[in-house]
């Protein structure tokens, strides 16, 4: 789906599930991993995060800026994922020495600090995600180390295409990028 900011507001502010669906394909590996790193427990990570879609959908809550939204997805994530571990829904309570560093109040800079991690991670999984296949195959083969050579032989295409190919990927995703990372830190 490719879709404005704007678009995407209106569709989650009316509530149609294309809106949604965008939001949850979007961002729901990030906010897992972002609460997962609070929790320490993914399976209940998962949990929480898929609740937080749902209390979405049903309140009336109402986004006018892309920062907004992304910003109330996160600090929810957050809230949610250091409720579940003050109610002791997790068993790992006791044993996660995270727990007293996060426990402090919202400017903790842990906190804001993972929240921009997971935020980058989101933006380049989507700028990757929008390559064509064969550049995202070989920029993903690239990520998990594989050599110039290797990534040649999988693919069946000499060195110098996939030299080439990983070059205007890299300019493409550089260019996609640059915006975002600009709105993100300024």
């Amino acid at each position: 789906m490719n879709v404005t900011d704007d678009h995407v507001l209106e569709l989650v502010n009316l509530k149609k599930k294309d809106g949604y669906k965008y939001l949850y394909d979007s961002f729901f590996p990030s906010l897992c991993r972002f609460s997962y790193r609070i929790t320490k427990n993914i399976s209940e990570s998962e949990d929480l995060i898929q609740e937080l879609f749902v209390r979405m959908w049903k309140s009336d809550v109402k986004f006018y800026s892309k920062r907004s939204l992304v910003a109330y997805l996160y600090l929810s994530a957050k809230n949610a994922s250091l409720n579940a571990l003050r109610n002791n829904k997790f068993d790992n309570k006791s044993e996660n020495p995270e727990l007293k560093q996060l426990n402090v109040a919202n400017g903790d800079p842990s906190i804001q600090q993972i929240m921009v991690e997971e935020e980058v991670h989101r933006q380049v999984y989507m700028a990757i995600k929008a390559l064509s296949p064969e550049r995202r195959n070989i920029i993903l083969m690239s990520m998990e180390g594989l050599t110039n050579s290797e990534i040649a032989k999988v693919i069946g295409v000499s060195i110098n295409t996939v030299k080439t190919l990983k070059l205007k990927s890299y300019r493409t995703l550089r260019d996609s990028l640059r915006p975002a990372f600009y709105t993100l830190f300024f």
